[in-house]
């Protein structure tokens, strides 16, 4: 059997409709019956870029990056909370998309990469805070108003991770979560 050189196109065509098919003038017209041989050129164009492009699409790794919803909440005295939408994600570029959906309460979004999953987190008793300097911070967002939506990109690998808020008193509210990230 001779095939055109789009034999996977051809393939799948011919599998769907469970008929011979072949990629020719009767689908990519050559300029017979009225046709126009530069528009002729142009379909054919046309059709060779759908077809890389499918072929691409459904072979290819998605390159996009994860996004990790985080939600902030909570009022001053009162429990405060901070809570993704997903805790187990595959290593590679992240958004974290936090909002904070207190009512009066400005937050921030801390990221810290650990040691370990159950890695001691020191705080500062006299400060009510978290000392960031004995942790490895890959990045936050800071200074979140009521209301407000912040954005950090992070390129994560493998192993554990906590999410915090580290303004005073916000961290010992029960402001963390943690993450978990694999290959």
């Amino acid at each position: 059997m001779r095939f055109t050189s789009l034999e996977p196109v051809s393939t799948l065509r011919r599998n769907l409709v469970d008929q011979p098919f072949r990629l020719t003038s009767d689908v990519l017209p050559t300029g017979s019956a009225g046709c126009n041989g530069k528009a002729d050129l142009m379909n054919r164009y046309a059709w060779y870029a759908l077809a890389a492009s499918a072929v691409i699409a459904i072979a290819s790794p998605s390159w996009a990056a994860t996004t990790v919803k985080v939600t902030e909440g909570g009022e001053g005295g009162g429990p405060m909370t901070l809570t993704l939408d997903q805790t187990t994600i595959k290593a590679g570029e992240t958004v974290f998309a936090v909002h904070n959906d207190a009512m009066t309460e400005d937050h921030e979004m801390v990221l810290v990469k650990l040691k370990s999953a159950d890695q001691k987190i020191p705080v500062v008793a006299s400060r009510h805070r978290v000392d960031e300097k004995q942790l490895k911070s890959i990045g936050e967002v800071s200074d979140l108003k009521p209301g407000a939506d912040g954005q950090l990109k992070a390129k994560l690998a493998p192993g554990a991770y906590l999410l915090l808020c580290n303004i005073k008193g916000h961290y010992e509210a029960g402001m963390q979560a943690g993450l978990t990230v694999t290959k």
